[in-house]
C-alpha cells in the first residue's frame, strides 16, 4: 500500500492548502498535522481524517467470543510509542513534500505495470478522492473501489470492507498468475 499524496491534482483541497501554507511560511516541521505529537493534535487529524465528525473516543468491536473496547489509552500509547520517531516522519514527510519529489508517483506512475488495486473514501477530506481516478487512467488495467461514507482513515471507517476487497484482489491476481503458468 503507498499513500496517493504524490499526485497533481487539478485543484488543491483545503487541507493540502494548509499544508502548502505552512511549508511556505517555514512552519511544517513544528505543526504538521499529519505528524501528531499530542491529544489535541490526535483529534484534529481524526476529525479531517474520518467520515463522522464526530472523534469517537471509544470504539466497541464485537466478536464472536467477547466484546473488547478501544479507547484513548490505545491512542495515548500510540503517541507514546512514536515521539521516538516523530524527528524521523517529519523528515519523511518534509522530504517527500519538497519540489523535486513532492510528484513524484505522479511522473512516474505510468510505468506501473504491476496488478493495482485503488481503495479510496468518496469523503477523504485528506487528498480528493479524484486522485483514484487519476491513477486509473494512468494504470493499465487498475482496480478502483470507491467506498461510500469514508474518509481517509478507511480502516477506522470502514474496517472489514478493505480488508474483503484486498483479500479478493490477492486472489484475482493469483489466479491470473497461476493460469499463465499452466
Amino acid at each position: 500500500m503507498f499513500d496517493f499524496s504524490g499526485l497533481k491534482y487539478p485543484e488543491d483541497n483545503e487541507f493540502i492548502k494548509h499544508l502548502k501554507e505552512l511549508q511556505k511560511s517555514q512552519r511544517l516541521a513544528s505543526e504538521n498535522p499529519l505528524v501528531p505529537l499530542n491529544m489535541k493534535e490526535s483529534d484534529n487529524l481524526f476529525k479531517v481524517g474520518v467520515f463522522s465528525a464526530k472523534v469517537p473516543r471509544q470504539v466497541k468491536i464485537s466478536t464472536e467470543d467477547h466484546n473488547a473496547t478501544i479507547c484513548l489509552v490505545i491512542i495515548k500509547g500510540l503517541l507514546k510509542q512514536h515521539e521516538h520517531d516523530r524527528k524521523f516522519y517529519l523528515k519523511c514527510f518534509i522530504d517527500l513534500s519538497r519540489g523535486e519529489n513532492m510528484y513524484h508517483l505522479h511522473d512516474n506512475m505510468s510505468k506501473i505495470t504491476t496488478p493495482t488495486q485503488v481503495i479510496w473514501g468518496k469523503n477523504d477530506k485528506i487528498l480528493d478522492p479524484s486522485g483514484a481516478e487519476i491513477l486509473a487512467s494512468a494504470i493499465p488495467g487498475t482496480q478502483v473501489h470507491m467506498l461510500d461514507k469514508c474518509g481517509h482513515f478507511i480502516l477506522i471507517d470502514l474496517p472489514k470492507i478493505p480488508i474483503d476487497l484486498i483479500m479478493d484482489f490477492h486472489t484475482s491476481v493469483w489466479y491470473m498468475i497461476n493460469k499463465k503458468l499452466e
